[in-house]
């Protein structure tokens, strides 16, 4: 058997593929949307040492992120909300569905703008804000 793998040469403007889809050293992108994580609409990915860690701007994480990097049409909030839904059923549906998960019996939400004394489990609009009451949930 011969291969024969035809590589690019690494830039900061077209970073080489090296994991499934579309992923590189800098992001995650499965399904090739141009979303995912790590992924910077800016396309700016330093090859240097750039500006010290902690200073912003270089290392950011991205602010493409995808809502379902295995489906390239849905890539923002609304779009996974217009597929799913917005309720628990939906993720429990999202779940069972994309991720095979059988357990879906406790969905715990998260968000900087959630309320743990008023967080309720299975209720995506009542988020906790810290892990901490979901982790005791979690001892039981």
């Amino acid at each position: 058997m011969l291969l024969f793998a035809v590589r690019q040469p690494l830039s900061a403007s077209q970073p080489e593929i090296i994991g499934p889809g579309c992923t590189t050293a800098f992001f995650i992108d499965k399904d090739c949307s141009g979303y995912g994580v790590g992924v910077k609409s800016s396309g700016d990915y330093p090859l240097s040492q750039g500006h010290p860690v902690g200073t912003p701007g270089w290392y950011t994480t991205g602010d493409k992120p995808d809502a379902d990097d295995e489906d390239p049409a849905v890539n923002t909030t609304a779009q996974w909300q217009a597929k799913w839904g917005t309720d628990n059923a939906a993720m429990v549906r999202f779940l069972s569905t994309r991720k095979n998960f059988s357990n879906t019996r406790r969905i715990f939400y998260l968000s900087q703008a959630g309320s743990d004394p008023s967080a309720r489990i299975n209720d995506p609009h009542r988020p906790f804000r810290t892990l901490a009451p979901i982790l005791t949930a979690l001892q039981d």
